[in-house]
């Protein structure tokens, strides 16, 4: 039997929605990797949750200039390669479950052990694939505490029906339950995978906002807007022309302006082109020997 249609269903998860009467802003380095978009409407207040640290905290950095305190996590570093008054490290990782003996706790304990209860905090996670246990296993009380969400998704290519396909369908099938997402953006480090005939990113950054909070209609923009930036520098942008991320037009007027989007998506998507080649060239002609 054809596995089209059960990756079908699970593509149709990733449908992102507009928001009526919402704004969006970008989170984050503003240049390449580490940034990631939000529903306008942060506020100094909402305490943020940042699992997967690495060598970059422009978004952590981003945040805490906002006012908002910074809780940092990971587990395979020994600190952040920068530090801010409002950053709060610990060298701990996050699992589907927490691990006796080891630094790798549930997102429910992250959260009682510092004794956080509250119901608009900020979640990111850039964790390696270990995104999809945390999503399975966590009590949908736990992630309603979290206004909004972001993270990085791993392995799409694998959605639903190849090995540990099932634990990332039920992943973004909890999510959908609470949260509403709203925006995506394919990390440009490597092409799109073809499955069954069809195109599918194998990364993806990812943004939900609670579905009670917000008013949602049927798609009206065309990914990567001119809030998105390549992960890759010196590399276009992947264009999500294709299902499930088109918008849909409800008529000649919509048709219209999804037309401009696509036009001016283009556009940038040929000056990043452009761009990166110029950088190639510059590349090449440094390397040649002097004299």
């Amino acid at each position: 039997m054809s596995a089209l249609r059960p990756m079908l269903d699970a593509l149709a998860l990733l449908t992102p929605y507009e928001l009526e009467g919402e704004g969006k802003v970008r989170v984050g380095d503003r240049r390449h990797d580490g940034g990631y978009v939000f529903v306008d409407r942060l506020r100094p207040e909402q305490v943020v949750h940042s699992f997967g640290i690495g060598r970059n905290v422009a978004f952590d950095l981003d945040f805490a200039g906002r006012g908002h305190d910074v809780f940092l996590y990971d587990h395979t570093i020994e600190g952040p390669p920068r530090q801010h008054a409002r950053f709060h490290f610990a060298r701990e990782g996050i699992g589907g479950a927490s691990l006796p003996g080891e630094p790798i706790h549930s997102l429910e304990d992250h959260l009682r052990r510092r004794g956080h209860a509250r119901c608009d905090m900020i979640l990111k996670l850039d964790v390696e694939g270990h995104e999809w246990r945390v999503f399975d296993e966590t009590p949908q009380a736990v992630l309603l505490q979290f206004e909004q969400i972001v993270f990085e998704a791993h392995r799409l290519e694998r959605l639903g029906f190849r090995e540990g396909g099932q634990r990332m369908l039920r992943g973004l099938q909890r999510l959908a339950e609470t949260h509403t997402l709203f925006h995506v953006h394919a990390n440009n480090v490597r092409p799109p995978t073809l499955v069954e005939g069809l195109p599918i990113p194998s990364l993806m950054e990812l943004s939900y906002i609670r579905s009670d909070l917000v008013v949602r209609r049927p798609n009206r923009t065309v990914h990567p807007t001119a809030l998105d930036r390549p992960n890759a520098s010196g590399r276009p942008e992947t264009p999500l022309f294709f299902y499930p991320f088109l918008p849909m037009a409800a008529g000649p007027d919509e048709t219209a302006a999804i037309a401009q989007q696509l036009a001016d998506c283009a556009d940038r998507l040929d000056a990043q082109a452009r761009e990166a080649a110029r950088r190639a060239r510059q590349r090449a002609a440094a390397a040649i020997p002097k004299g």
